[in-house]
């Protein structure tokens, strides 16, 4: 470690530090046997904001060299290295070591967000060039093209580009002009994608599992995909790892285990897809799994297989029928492989013989599964292809469908929203009963009903003057005795609901009659001091009742008087002008 850093302080790598932050050093042993000095950031990271610059999938990089004949891989040189930390940021980067406390200059290992910055930083000075004549994850890079010329200009504007933004490589670790290269544990050529004989060769010497631990770690390798019916032959294996499974190693067991071992060591190669031919996909059922196979076949070219897919059985799938299994195994297929069968031309070969409507729900249904079968021609003399256009058109109909009914519903669930933000909406002419302020268990809680005059804001209404309504919407006498009564409610229903959140004009404490009716000759201040004691506000204890009131008339005679948008420099002619439009009625 002494001898790591002091190689970082003479290259200028990282320089003494002084402050509140520090993490563990941890180091990394490479493949040429010197160590890499890495930090355990951990705790910086959970405080740390992520960067979400997508990482390219290993898969997606690796299909896009199909057809190419040449390859060429550069490696930089500690790629990390090569990007430099802003000086306000580098005392978090601070690690202790028994000479003292240092911080890094530049980028290094363990930060959470130094993937997604170093692939942003290729991505940036190779645009234009990646998925066309290289590809890039993280510091490894790899040029590839099908003629020889091809390949050699491609490699020579890859460089140029590299030496403008001052990144370097390590020329020990390129490969150049190749017709067989490693990239990200694979062995690519002309001909396919193969596993790493590096890596491969630890299977070979892989122990017996002792625990369920092992066994996960066993079943969980990267090679998967190349061993046909994967899970098939695992399941022995998977039964081990179950919840609530006693350990046990039979002679069924080793033999899954020993076959995959040798399966793993020598693995077919996967062929590149080819997107200018149809694709074929094969999928199988048995009591314990499912598999698929991907394949692609010439007319002239025997077939060769693109990817093997397969996974166990659930106890509630293993009660399928036979068919019903290789059903689950097309429909599991389709949506594992579905970046190819969705995009390119592809045909399904299902022992069956049937579509997976057909056998679930007794009848054809159209699914995007059935499309992909081989579909004769019809009574219309339309080919599969254009039966497959017509079902599209058929689908793009039922889409607009959908989102027409998506559209009804969300507006609908939209007014329920706000009915429950904001209280019931009433209209003119609608009968409401009026929530009141009670003191005691037995005293009164409603009174009314009332019918709604006139809306005047989206929450505030008038009613009818200080009278009650019956229930067939006529204002009783004043002097009947029996308006104090409450009604029986009868025939149409009333409009029941909370009035706590309306300010309802004309709504007086204790019900004592409607406010007197401004007119010119009245003096504006005393007339607005009367209106207080005519609204009801509900909701608060009864010593801030009055406040409350204050507030509320306030506010409801300044929204009237003065609506969104309007100016409030007005004059006093004005400003009774507006009280008479309002208020004198």
């Amino acid at each position: 470690m002494d001898q790591l850093i002091r190689e970082m302080l003479r290259s200028g790598v990282i320089e003494p530090a002084s402050g509140p932050w520090s993490s563990p050093v941890v180091l990394v042993r490479k493949k040429d046997g010197s160590h890499r000095f890495c930090v355990d950031y951990r705790k910086l990271n959970a405080v740390t904001r992520i960067d979400a610059q997508p990482i390219p999938r290993i898969d997606d990089t690796l299909d896009a060299l199909a057809g190419a004949q040449w390859f060429s891989t550069l490696d930089l040189a500690s790629g990390y290295w090569q990007v430099e930390v802003a000086e306000c940021d580098r005392e978090k980067t601070a690690f202790s070591t028994p000479m003292g406390l240092f911080q890094f200059r530049v980028m290094p290992f363990g930060l959470c967000n130094a993937p997604a910055t170093f692939q942003r930083l290729m991505e940036t000075a190779l645009r234009g060039l990646t998925w066309k004549a290289c590809l890039v994850y993280l510091d490894d890079i790899i040029v590839f093209g099908k003629t020889e010329k091809e390949h050699l200009e491609r490699l020579e504007e890859v460089l140029s580009r590299l030496r403008a933004v001052g990144l370097k490589v390590k020329p020990g670790k390129c490969q150049l002009m190749r017709r067989s290269v490693r990239y990200l544990g694979h062995i690519v050529t002309q001909h396919g994608i193969g596993t790493d004989p590096e890596k491969t060769a630890a299977v070979q010497q892989w122990p017996l599992p002792r625990c369920v631990r092992e066994v996960r770690q066993f079943l969980a390798s990267y090679y998967r995909r190349f061993v046909r019916n994967f899970a098939g032959v695992a399941n022995p294996l998977h039964a081990l790892t179950k919840k609530g499974e006693k350990w046990h190693w039979d002679q069924k067991e080793e033999e899954a285990f020993n076959f995959l071992k040798r399966a793993l060591v020598s693995p077919p190669i996967l062929a590149h897809p080819n997107f200018d031919r149809p694709f074929l996909l094969d999928v199988d059922a048995s009591e314990d799994a499912i598999g698929a196979v991907l394949s692609q076949q010439d007319e002239r070219d025997p077939p060769v297989v693109v990817a093997y897919a397969s996974r166990s059985l659930s106890r509630a799938e293993r009660s399928y029928c036979a068919t019903r299994r290789e059903m689950l195994a097309l429909v599991w297929a389709t949506w594992h492989l579905d970046r190819v069968l969705l995009a390119y031309r592809t045909s399904v070969h299902c022992t069956t013989g049937a579509t997976p409507s057909r056998v679930v729900f007794g009848r054809e249904l159209r699914l995007p599964v059935d499309a992909m079968y081989g579909l004769p021609t019809d009574a219309e003399g339309r080919s599969a292809g254009e039966y497959v256009q017509h079902l599209r058109g058929d689908l793009e109909r039922v889409f607009e469908v959908v989102r027409k009914k998506a559209g009804r519903e969300q507006r609908r669930q939209k007014a329920w929203r706000d009915r429950k933000a904001y209280g019931p909406v009433y209209e003119p002419g609608d009968k409401v009963w009026m929530q009141l302020p009670t003191k005691t268990k037995l005293g009164a809680y409603w009174d009314g009903p009332y019918q709604v005059q006139k809306k005047l804001d989206w929450n505030t209404y008038r009613r009818i003057g200080g009278r009650k309504v019956d229930p067939d919407g006529d204002v009783p006498d004043a002097n009947n005795k029996a308006e104090a009564e409450p009604p029986t409610v009868t025939g149409n229903p009333l409009h029941w609901g909370p009035v706590r959140e309306m300010a309802m004009r004309g709504a007086g404490i204790g019900c004592h009659g409607p406010p007197p009716a401004f007119s010119p000759e009245m003096d504006t201040v005393e007339w607005l001091d009367t209106l207080e004691d005519f609204f009801l506000v509900n909701g608060v204890p009864p010593s801030h009742q009055a406040a409350s009131a204050r507030l509320l008339m306030t506010e409801a005679v300044r929204r009237e008087l003065f609506p969104p948008g309007s100016t409030r420099d007005i004059s006093w002619q004005e400003f009774r002008r507006r009280l008479l439009d309002v208020y004198d009625q």
